[in-house]
């Protein structure tokens, strides 16, 4: 059995003994690591970001994008809105749910500003968005789970804000 700061893991069984503790924000299992995938999967701190919700597109050749996340890091939870568009051989119109990867960021925090946007419509809309300040641990991975009219590719920019809800902080006890 391991202790990691925030709850109990027990290597024989694949799992944790202790849930999460931000509840059901990481997850509707509350006791699983790694999205049950630790064979191929590995988050030793606890840090991979992770998010669902929804968004749409619409364009031709010119595309226009939004998604709304509640994504979480640790013990850090967010909302995240993302709004930007694209250009390039493409056709999009699709709405509904997303799965947002930030698997480099320490906290939902680091997923705030302007990026750089390659996106890939094949039916389904995959987006990899590199951070515009150099820094990786924003680099985010948005996949639409709902199939739309999507087809081609684009290149575009957007600009995410984070609202933190409940943030990591250390409290100094008193004297």
């Amino acid at each position: 059995m391991h202790y990691n700061w925030h709850r109990y893991y027990d290597p024989d069984i694949g799992r944790y003994l202790t849930p999460d503790p931000i509840g059901l924000a990481g997850g509707i299992n509350p006791f699983v690591y790694v999205l049950n995938d630790p064979v191929n999967l590995v988050d030793p701190e606890g840090l991979l970001v992770l998010g669902f919700g929804g968004g749409a597109s619409g364009g031709f050749g010119v595309a226009g994008d939004g998604t709304v996340a509640v994504i979480s890091s640790g013990h850090d939870v967010g909302v995240m809105s993302t709004m930007g568009g694209s250009f390039g051989p493409q056709i999009a119109a699709s709405a509904g749910p997303s799965v947002v990867v930030a698997p480099f960021a320490n906290s939902v925090n680091n997923l705030s500003g302007g990026t750089i946007d390659l996106q890939l419509r094949l039916g389904f809309q995959a987006t990899i968005s590199f951070p515009t300040n150099g820094d990786l641990s924003g680099l985010v991975f948005t996949f639409d789970i709902t199939p739309g009219w999507n087809i081609g590719a684009g290149l575009g920019a957007s600009v995410t804000g984070i609202k933190d809800l409940f943030s990591n902080k250390e409290e100094t006890p008193c004297p």
